[in-house]
């Protein structure tokens, strides 16, 4: 049996961030949603577990439910989607930094004062 991961206050301010930064609008299909929507997931490549990249932007995209369901069932699709958005060298920093056994070592709190002032609703 699979454990929940608890939902914090950081990780619904992440994910308000990375729909933000989108411009909320899917990044795979391209359809834009009017803010704020729960149509509009934030997708965690490396899943929320692995906390040496739970809150880092480039594991995570702006993606609509459909979107989201079909990365879910096709892994090898996400693969190699992500790969393309950001680049061999990125996607594969982003790998090591998920296999690093470290959690994020940025302070909490200065992550929730940056996002704050990147959230926009438009």
């Amino acid at each position: 049996m699979m454990r929940k991961i608890k939902i914090t206050a950081l990780d619904k301010l992440f994910s308000r961030f990375i729909r933000s930064r989108a411009k909320w609008t899917c990044e795979r299909c391209h359809t834009r949603y009017p803010p704020p929507t729960s149509a509009l997931h934030c997708s965690h490549f490396h899943g929320r577990g692995k906390k040496s990249v739970r809150w880092d932007p480039s594991n995570a995209a702006a993606l609509c439910f459909g979107c989201h369901l079909l990365f879910t069932g096709q892994p090898q699709q996400h693969v190699e989607w992500f790969r393309a958005r950001l680049g061999e060298e990125e996607f594969n920093a982003l790998r090591d930094r998920a296999n690093s056994l470290a959690p994020m070592t940025q302070d909490r709190l200065a992550l929730v004062k940056h996002w704050l002032s990147e959230v926009t609703d438009d």
